[in-house]
């Protein structure tokens, strides 16, 4: 799941969500942070598991306007 701000803004952080989890799956979070460019411009979250829940990333932006 990966999420960007607007053209322009910068990443400062973000979170993931996890919904539709079961009480038996087994999930590994492989990477959580920004993807790419210097300054970043997106958030991402990468998951590996079977039977799992879906993820939803925010990214919180600074307004670079």
């Amino acid at each position: 799941s990966t999420v960007s701000c607007l053209p322009g803004d910068v990443a400062i952080s973000g979170e993931y969500n996890l919904t539709n989890a079961g009480s038996t799956f087994s999930l590994r979070v492989n990477y959580f942070g920004s993807l790419g460019s210097d300054p970043p411009t997106n958030w991402s979250t990468q998951l590996f598991g079977f039977d799992g829940p879906s993820v939803t990333t925010t990214v919180n932006c600074f307004d670079n306007s």
